[in-house]
């Protein structure tokens, strides 16, 4: 999926009347980060950002705009996704996840439906880069950690999946991660 945050991030600042930068800055991260992680419910967040921002509005109206963050779904990525499925490899997602996202994804990208395990932050009670998600992963799926390949957009990610003992690929774009697929042995060069 893509992220349309600068988009999202004027979207929601018009709506509270605050200035873009408050978004950016580390002071209200954490009520995000907790409702990702499943240490508040969707009333919680909702509650405290409206409280954080003096701005009251309907919780049907806050998740709605909460869920403009969303862009839709990567096409090419897709087709990466289709053809490992079709080569029967075990597809798992792993994902940092507030449930209100999570929800419309399961609706709206037809790709997650190849995906034979989705382990997500706010239902696991712990998020990537924390090392303990990882191992947890591992152990779900009864697999040695240097048998699971990682993929996912940020560095600081892939760095703790390796320290765990997982492979791992920093995505970019997808040609870039067909070549990276080609390079282990996944792909085949035709899907280049």
């Amino acid at each position: 999926m893509k992220v349309v945050f600068p988009e999202f991030v004027q979207k929601f600042a018009a709506e509270f009347e605050i200035d873009p930068s408050e978004l950016t800055n580390n002071r209200n991260n954490g009520v995000h980060i907790d409702f990702m992680a499943g240490k508040v419910s969707p009333e919680e967040f909702h509650e405290k950002i409206c409280k954080y921002f003096n701005h009251f509005i309907s919780i049907e109206r806050f998740r709605k705009l909460w869920l403009q963050m969303l862009g839709k779904q990567i096409d090419e990525t897709a087709l990466i996704v289709d053809e490992l499925f079709e080569k029967q490899d075990n597809l798992v997602l792993l994902s940092n996840v507030d449930p209100w996202h999570f929800e419309y994804c399961e609706q709206n990208f037809p790709v997650l439906q190849k995906f034979s395990n989705k382990f997500v932050s706010f239902k696991l009670k712990m998020k990537k880069p924390d090392l303990e998600i990882y191992q947890h992963v591992a152990k779900q799926l009864k697999t040695k950690p240097k048998e699971c390949l990682f993929i996912d957009d940020m560095l600081e990610n892939i760095e703790a999946a390796k320290q765990v003992g997982f492979d791992g690929i920093q995505f970019f774009n997808a040609k870039q991660l067909y070549k990276e697929l080609h390079k282990r042995g996944i792909l085949n060069e035709k899907y280049l």
